[in-house]
């Protein structure tokens, strides 16, 4: 008599694309010691991986082999696992996952890596274990994990506002390429924010910020995309946490204007850094200004698109379990 054959293993791949902030403004600081942000997102092709397996009873993540993410916790410090645990009591799962994580999002960088992993893993989970989770409920969990969180879980392009998790979508722009350059410096978004608070001699919302802290214009950079005109977005685009940030590292000033130079039409800081981007008109000029960035010292450089697309999920054929 043949014995039974092992079930089949389902198997997610889970790609988490990374955010840029097109203009972002602090609008002050709130009872709740969060702030208040105005702030036009738009997701970039840039990824990272979960692959998700099932799993008795345990919530595993580990990091995929060769991946460059040094210190990235592995526990409930990680907001992969935090997506898990809060997806499991939402809907009383006893089920768990095999989360691999890999990392190509640069860790700390301002392109919102951590919160692209905690949508993915909303999203994915959710499909892994068969929830009838709708939209709103995973917008919930999502703003209760993160304030990029939620822009992060839908992609392509919003109007943030609040804690940045109140979404006005936007048309996404086309898949213009985009350059990424990381200079060699740390900046930490509970630093920004004191520093900018320090700025503004810590004035809430509704106050006139200090002197020597430009605010973009948001609304007129949403009305551009809106509009679909990519050099009135160049013009009204800006990031309030530049000021503060480039007296530290004038780096980031000169990333910001090389790209200019080099023919970008949107170039600014994304999140509270350091990563700056050049959103560029064709592929040449983005080969052209990546090339001459990478001849700068310590200046990691990549090439990317506007995506628009947030999380996306796809199922492997599944694989018989051998145990």
């Amino acid at each position: 008599m043949r014995g039974r054959r092992p079930a089949a293993q389902p198997t997610l791949v889970v790609r988490a694309r990374a955010k840029i902030n097109l203009a972002l403004d602090v609008l002050g600081r709130r009872p709740d010691g969060y702030h208040d942000v105005a702030t036009l997102l738009h997701t970039i092709a840039l990824h990272d991986t979960l692959t998700l397996r099932p799993h008795r009873s345990a919530i595993q993540l580990a990091l995929a082999p060769g991946a460059a993410a040094s210190g990235v916790p592995l526990d409930e410090r990680n907001l992969v696992v935090q997506a898990a645990q809060r997806l499991r009591e939402r809907f009383t799962v006893r089920a768990g996952a095999r989360i691999t994580l890999h990392k190509a999002i640069p860790v700390a960088s301002g392109l919102g890596g951590g919160s692209a992993d905690a949508a993915g893993a909303l999203r994915g989970l959710a499909r892994l274990w068969r929830l009838r989770a709708d939209a709103a409920t995973l917008h919930a969990l999502a703003a209760d994990l993160g304030a990029d969180v939620p822009f992060l879980l839908r992609g392509g392009a919003a109007l943030g506002t609040g804690r940045g998790d109140r979404l006005e979508p936007l048309p996404a722009l086309p898949p213009l390429p985009v350059v990424l350059a990381w200079p060699p410096v740390a900046i930490s978004t509970a630093w920004a924010y004191a520093a900018l608070d320090r700025a503004r001699g810590g004035r809430r919302a509704g106050t006139r910020p200090g002197q020597g802290v430009r605010r973009p214009d948001v609304a007129a950079a949403a009305r551009a995309l809106a509009a679909g005109d990519l050099h009135a977005l160049g013009a009204a685009a800006g990031n309030v946490f530049l000021a503060v940030v480039e007296r530290h590292h004038p780096i980031v000033r000169d990333l910001a204007a090389a790209l200019r130079r080099h023919g970008a039409a949107v170039a600014g800081l994304s999140g509270s850094g350091p990563v700056v981007y050049g959103i560029m008109e064709d592929a040449g000029r983005a080969r052209a200004a990546a090339a001459a960035l990478r001849r700068l010292p310590g200046v990691a450089v990549s090439l990317t698109r506007l995506s628009a697309r947030g999380v996306t999920v796809e199922r492997r054929p599944p694989q018989r379990s051998r145990s």
